[in-house]
């Protein structure tokens, strides 16, 4: 079997630059209220549990009433990260500095998608809090860390943006 001469390779990844409309927002992240959810596993007549509808509920009001919510998920027994949601001009911010780039690969495109959402959602890590940072300074902080951990941020990313959309539904289809 013949080895793969990786020297003579294209290692280089081109991107589009934006153009000059595409700047990063440097307002700080405000810190939203957080809250512990008790612990019942009873099912109401909606067939979910208590839990979880108390969960869903304090997402809805707090996106509703106070703009946004936070989250934290643990990363083992002495890690966590903080999320928040992102407001609709952010999201779309992300998805024109993403359009706005000639990506070669799905891969390429995932792993800055994963970058730039972070960079607006991350609140905390490890003890740091980022709120007060700008999206630039985030960026740079986010785009520093190994990609393992991006990748470990980007599922629970996936996980928060999902309880969020589930919440959203519950709220408006029971309230």
């Amino acid at each position: 079997m013949d080895k793969i001469n990786f020297e003579d390779m294209d290692n280089e990844v081109d991107f589009d630059t934006p153009t000059e409309d595409f700047v990063i927002e440097d307002a700080p992240l405000q810190e939203a209220k957080k809250e512990e959810v008790v612990v019942d596993t009873k099912v109401n007549d909606r067939g979910i549990t208590k839990e979880l509808e108390s969960t869903y509920n304090k997402v809805y009001d707090a996106i509703l009433f106070e703009g946004k919510y936070e989250k934290e998920y643990k990363l083992g027994k002495k890690y966590g990260v903080v999320v928040s949601t992102r407001s609709a001009d952010e999201d779309n911010i992300i998805s024109r500095k993403l359009d706005a780039m000639n990506f070669k690969t799905v891969s390429a495109f995932n792993n800055m998608a994963a970058v730039f959402t972070l960079s607006y959602s991350l609140a905390e890590f490890n003890g740091k809090d980022l709120r007060s940072m700008t999206v630039t300074q985030r960026y740079d902080y986010v785009n520093r860390l190994p990609s393992p951990v991006i990748e470990l941020l980007s599922t629970k990313m996936l996980d928060f943006d999902r309880l969020i959309r589930e919440a959203m539904n519950y709220g408006s289809e029971n309230f």
